[in-house]
């Protein structure tokens, strides 16, 4: 769901979606799409924050309210990038910020990891639902297993507090790279993390970026190995010569 009272805006943000292969609902009346919302609940939303009859912080509190939408993953689209109006977005449930002018990488990357995370996250309730499930039935018959039920059922609680998380923590950066360590597609936050712009970074050889130029074959091994990498922590080094430590979830993509 698409929503900005802005046409040639909207406009944009379908047409770079539906060349994506997206099915997307455009909607430039916040009150019509509270309404869409409510009526089929889209698996994202991308909320223009100024709108006149009713700001995308105002909607989003809405949608929050309501147990139909509670989880559907917003993010925000804004010309604001003051931290002020960010932390009002993320405390009005958004998770994620594009910032105007729209970049179509940018975009698209966005809208993949947190459409990712969302599948994730149904997949981990439906464990969730099935082994509960399970439990109780088991429980009708046999009442001694009611305190390996109760632990069982805490440790699931546990696990998908962990998982929401990880689902609600905005991921900054995003990189694609051939398997040379050239970089393809890089996102604008590059920049914060590591002092080169878009412009330097696409095309680099990403061992610039390494404070030890050899982590990247290690990556590279491991990747070769298990197709995935989660958590996987070294040292990136800033323009400015700083070390700094990151953690890196990747995965092969053909």
């Amino acid at each position: 769901l698409v929503v900005d009272d802005t046409i040639s805006s909207l406009q944009m943000m379908d047409e770079i979606l539906s060349k994506a292969g997206y099915k997307t609902r455009p909607v430039e009346d916040p009150q019509l799409a509270l309404k869409a919302a409510l009526a089929q609940p889209p698996d994202l939303i991308l909320l223009d924050v100024r709108m006149p009859k009713m700001s995308g912080f105002e909607l989003s509190r809405l949608l929050k309210k309501d147990d139909r939408t509670r989880d559907v993953p917003i993010i925000f689209v804004s010309a604001l990038e003051d931290t002020a109006n960010k932390v009002l977005g993320f405390e009005a449930g958004g998770i994620d910020f594009i910032s105007k002018p729209y970049q179509e990488a940018e975009i698209l990357a966005r809208v993949d990891t947190h459409l990712q995370l969302r599948k994730m996250q149904l997949g981990l309730e439906g464990i969730v639902e099935e082994r509960t499930a399970e439990l109780r039935q088991k429980n009708k018959t046999l009442k001694r297993e009611i305190e390996k039920r109760v632990r069982a059922e805490d440790q699931i609680r546990l696990s998908e507090e962990k998982f929401r998380g990880v689902f609600e923590s905005m991921i900054d950066v995003f990189i694609r790279t051939d398997m040379k360590g050239i970089c393809l597609m890089v996102s604008p936050s590059i920049y914060d993390l590591t002092g080169y712009t878009q412009d330097e970074v696409i095309s680099m050889d990403l061992r610039k970026l390494y404070a030890i130029p050899d982590e990247r074959d290690r990556i590279i091994k491991i990747l070769l190995e298990s197709r995935k990498i989660k958590n996987f922590e070294f040292e990136t080094l800033h323009k400015n010569g700083n070390r700094i430590p990151v953690s890196v979830n990747s995965r092969i993509v053909y």
